[in-house]
């Protein structure tokens, strides 16, 4: 018998190894607090450094972000990169963005 296992001696009857029990894998609630998650945005109707300026500040006062960097504007779109840690969702980045007049798409989201 190996050494991580429980003789079955009656006085261990009913006990198990905890390595034999499986454990469940944290669900995207569950997560652990300081879980990093990143997402990539295309940002449409940005034009100028203070439109940069108006993202960034209103995501960077989201509860979560650690980060947020906001490429300057371009003619069409503008990439923005978000990192933040869970609990912040996707839903949450986005409509931060959409509440001051720009809308945007996310071009990838991963998390670490």
């Amino acid at each position: 018998m190996t050494s991580d296992r429980l003789s079955a001696s009656p006085t261990n009857l009913g006990r198990v190894a905890s390595s034999d029990v499986a454990q469940p894998k944290p669900s995207r609630r569950t997560r652990d607090p300081g879980t990093l998650r990143t997402w990539l945005l295309d940002v449409r109707g940005m034009h100028c450094e203070r439109c940069n300026a108006r993202v960034s500040e209103t995501l960077l006062r989201l509860n979560g972000v650690t980060k947020a960097v906001v490429e300057t504007a371009r003619r069409r779109s503008t990439p923005v990169l978000v990192v933040g840690q869970h609990p912040l969702t996707r839903v949450e980045v986005t409509s931060a963005i959409e509440s001051v007049g720009f809308s945007c798409r996310p071009l990838r989201s991963e998390n670490r």
